[in-house]
């Protein structure tokens, strides 16, 4: 600083907060000078981060998805997905999309999206776009695609999930799912195939885990209860133990479930497993059971029990049968008891369980069979019917994964469920090492325990907006979550799922007992786009149209020349909100425009303009090459005459006149004296507080030298206008140009005059429409807000400019935003429309946004057929004006310090 007083008089050191990169400027005299750049976290509270800011972790299941063929030729996939999911902890939750001719049925496409799956596995060979949409869309850790070269069906990962055995000890232990005593696990004996009803509806062990016995330490708690025929057993050439614990079909084993004494693999692969709980008042709210033996069948038997709140769930909640079944009435009758017993799905109430029977192959006349055959012929019948007409039928409604909480990253983790909270020092976490609860039950390091879990992480962050607790979320799209540093330990030799964003926006990484996560580095917000935007994640060397993974939308991205201005008057504010408070303030704003603190050239001198070019023109008879050089600089003659006319800016505004003209602003268009006169009569403290406000506004804006006040005066020897700062106004003037001294008045006007850099800035680079955007998206915000100002994108390496400017990044809550900002409807052309859908197309935000900040309308026709193009790529075109604000200024309150 000392050296800096050496260079000028006037001397204001500035830093930017809240963005990735803070720039050191300063102004000298009124002329901005930078410094040097550095990273913000090097300059709060002596070079460590907020001891404010903190993370939250929660575990859960990995979650799968898998793509099938809706045809009746999926039979056989669909027995080893069951199998496989049944095998999994949270297996149960896993989604099956139907496929069409290759290709996701696109009614599936919104749950698919809500359910968010790690890993998606595909027995379909989708297209090379497809698959593209795939990775954008969801983003998973894994994308596998079944190899066709085999005849086998049966799924294969490059790693190991935690297996559904893993529950086993918390069953035995808290003895909440079965009858008591040692835990019987529902097997068929080796080499003998359970029929496919019986495995869809609850599995089997050696089915699910391939293997014919329990671990040694865990048959001290369980043990399997095994379906086997009884001339089998009692054939000694089969060397069946004679202790085997046995029944003798599988409607023994059912009768099992019904008392309790046994269990089943699609129990223990849904006990303690968080789900994602979407509610359906049709499909969650009874006990479904479904007709037919059919592919759709067969789908809708499995993802219907995904409706089922949670706190069923675990139970047995879905069946499927066939009509032969119900026919045979040794089943039929341990089915009604298994009814009476076992069901207990409602509506929520605590009223009589619902039970609901549905079908998307039987016929009309099969359901009603179906139907008097579980009622029985009793009185009181209690079983509704529904017909399916097709699996798109059973996709969610929209309000229903609308209001559905775990899409959402709610506010105070803390008190929220499964969130344990941690702190963050210097952008970097040692997250606390917690796996899923019930591994506490089972012994330590158990071969049960091997295999990964999903930890879900979400971080705070400092930034602007209304919510103290600014969050980050990650999009799908921007795929930001490859910027996170993480530094692993353990010895797993596996490759688990990339880290990804999760649908609520928070960090998923695949963890597992011997693959802990050390420390977690969070990067700032402007390196974490630069990693979405330029870095290839898959290292892909196919050409575009055969990729089957996003390709980076550029090879490089920084901030472009406009930004340190964005940043300076950032920086003299101290936050985007106080700068919207005094810039943007209606009343300030009309009497800064008098000081050329504007971009918007006012109307009537555009309309003399354009007037005095049309009438040259006609003079010319109209003919007019733009490409000619002498008729160039006669437009350019034409312009600058017209120009001179212009009446320069004011260079300063005086105090007294500000303050006429606030009492005239508070008087809102009455009469003066009468406004006065009111005052005398009926002065509040109100008013007191708003005629202040002025002054405060103003004290506000010269401590952040946005305004400096002083004197101005004319030396009598030569004529040149001085300016002396209120600090150095003293009892004797010196002229600047002649060092003529002269003595100063008693009582100078007191004036104030905008900084240079303040001006530059508003006037030539449109940061107050910049700022106005900041400011109400921020506003708009709940849970985070991040953003970046004018950034310039390569995207090929060898060119020395950038290929396309963007003005606005912005991460609003889970939305991801470009945006055009213009002053005015009149600058406004149809090229920049076309260049916001090429930067969409490219960028691929949720919206891409034309903000203009004045009323009006122009362009029409280009904005709709732009809106048209990019709704066919899930991108929403929206224009934003003053009048979608989502707050207002108070136009009788100026901004001040308290």
């Amino acid at each position: 600083m000392k050296s800096l007083r050496k260079l000028a008089d006037v001397v204001s050191v500035y830093t930017l907060k809240n963005t990735e990169k803070s720039i050191f400027f300063c102004i000298l005299d009124g002329k901005y000078c930078s410094l040097r750049a550095v990273r913000l976290d090097e300059q709060r509270n002596g070079g460590c981060m907020s001891a404010e800011l903190k993370g939250w972790e929660k575990t859960r299941p990995l979650r799968f998805a898998f793509l099938v063929d809706a045809s009746e030729a999926s039979h056989e996939i669909l027995d080893e997905v069951f199998a496989d999911c049944y095998g999994r902890w949270g297996g149960r939750y896993s989604l099956i999309v139907p496929c069409v001719d290759n290709q996701i049925c696109p009614e599936y496409w919104p749950w698919l999206e809500h359910f968010d799956p790690d890993v998606v596995y595909s027995y379909v060979s989708l297209p090379p776009s497809a698959v593209r949409e795939v990775h954008e869309r969801l983003y998973p850790g894994y994308y596998i695609e079944h190899d066709d070269d085999t005849d086998r069906f049966d799924t294969r990962y490059p790693f190991d999930a935690v297996s559904s055995l893993s529950t086993l000890f918390s069953v035995a232990r808290r003895g909440r799912w079965h009858s008591g005593g040692r835990v019987r696990i529902v097997d068929a004996w080796h080499g003998a195939k359970p029929s496919r009803v019986f495995s869809d509806n609850f599995g089997t062990h050696g089915g699910t885990i391939g293997a014919s016995h329990l671990a040694f330490d865990a048959s001290q708690v369980a043990g399997l209860l095994t379906i086997i025929d009884p001339a089998v057993q009692s054939d000694p050439r089969r060397g069946v133990p004679r202790d085997l614990d046995a029944v003798p079909n599988e409607l023994a084993a059912f009768q099992c479930l019904v008392d309790g004494s046994a269990t089943t693999m699609a129990q223990l692969s849904a006990i303690l497993a968080p789900q994602l709980d979407v509610g359906s008042f049709t499909w969650g709210q009874s006990f479904n059971i479904v007709l037919g033996d059919t592919v759709p069948d067969r789908l809708l038997f499995w993802n219907c029990r995904l409706y089922i709140p949670s706190w069923l769930n675990t139970d047995i909640v879905c069946l499927r049968v066939t009509l032969d079944q119900l026919r045979d009435p040794d089943y039929l009758k341990v089915f009604r008891e298994f009814m009476r017993i076992r069901n207990h799905v409602n509506d929520g109430s605590g009223g009589q369980p619902n039970l609901t029977l549905r079908s998307i192959s039987a016929s009309d006349a099969d359901l009603a069979e179906a139907k008097d055959l579980i009622d029985g012929p009793g009185p009181w019948k209690r079983t509704f019917v529904q017909k399916v007409w097709a699996l798109r039928d059973l996709v969610p409604e929209p309000r229903d994964l609308e209001h559905s909480l775990d899409g959402k990253l709610m506010n105070q983790l803390d008190t929220r469920p499964g969130w344990s909270g941690f702190p963050l020092t210097n952008r970097a976490a040692k997250p606390p090492q917690h796996p899923p609860a019930h591994f506490s039950d089972a012994p330590a390091r158990h071969g049960y325990l091997k295999g990964f879990w999903a930890a879900d992480y979400a971080f705070s962050d400092s930034g602007e907006g209304r919510n103290p607790q600014n969050r980050w979320h990650l999009p799908r799209r921007w795929r930001m979550a490859q910027a996170f540093g993480v530094r692993r330990s353990g010895d797993n030799r596996s490759i688990p799922p990339r880290m990804r964003a999760a649908l609520n926006g928070c960090l998923s990484l695949p963890t597992a007992l011997n693959a802990v996560t050390e420390v977690i580095s969070v990067p700032q917000f402007r390196a974490a786009l630069a990693e979405a935007f330029t870095r290839d994640e898959f290292q892909s060397k196919a050409s575009t149209d055969e990729r089957t993974t996003p390709m980076p939308p550029a090879v490089m991205c920084y901030e472009s020349s406009e930004q340190p201005y964005l940043t300076g008057v950032l920086g003299m504010a101290g936050t985007a909100n106080t700068a919207a408070e005094l810039l943007l303030q209606p009343f300030l704003r009309a009497q800064f425009e008098r000081l050329g603190l504007t971009t918007k050239p006012r109307a009537r001198e555009m309309d003399n303009v354009m007037a005095l070019v049309r009438k040259r023109l006609a003079r010319a008879g109209g003919n007019f090459d733009p490409n000619s050089a002498s008729d160039q600089e006669w437009l350019a003659d034409t312009i600058l005459r017209q120009a001179r006319a212009l009446r320069a800016p004011a260079s300063y505004l005086k105090y007294s006149e500000l303050k006429a003209a606030w009492v005239r602003h508070l008087a809102d268009g009455d009469d003066l004296e009468d406004y006065e006169a009111r005052l005398d009569a009926h002065y509040s403290e109100v008013n007191f507080h708003q005629e202040n406000s002025l002054e405060k506004a103003l004290i506000a804006m010269r401590r952040r030298k946005m305004l400096f006040q002083g004197h101005s005066w004319l030396c009598d020897y030569c004529s040149h206008e001085n300016w002396a700062d209120i600090g150095d106004y003293g009892a004797e003037l010196t002229c600047e140009v002649c060092q003529t001294k002269t003595q100063a008045p008693l009582e100078p006007d007191t004036l104030f005059r905008p900084n240079d850099f303040l001006i530059r800035s508003l006037r030539d680079h449109s940061v107050l429409s910049l700022i106005w955007v900041i400011d109400q998206f921020a506003k708009r915000a709940d849970n985070g807000f991040h953003y970046v100002g004018p950034t310039a994108f390569k995207t090929k390496f060898g060119t020395e400019t950038s290929d396309f400017e963007v003005d606005l990044l912005m991460i609003v809550d889970d939305k991801t935003y470009i945006a055009e900002v213009k002053t005015s409807w009149r600058s406004l052309r149809q090229s920049d429309v076309a260049k916001l859908v090429e930067q969409a197309e490219r960028l691929k935000p949720d919206i891409a946004l034309l903000a203009i900040m004045e009323e009006g309308a122009k362009q029409q026709d280009a904005i709709f057929a732009a809106t048209e193009r990019l709704r066919t790529q899930n991108i929403e075109l929206k224009v934003f004006t003053p009048s979608e604000q989502y707050e207002f200024p108070d136009e009788k309150w100026l901004f001040g310090d308290d």
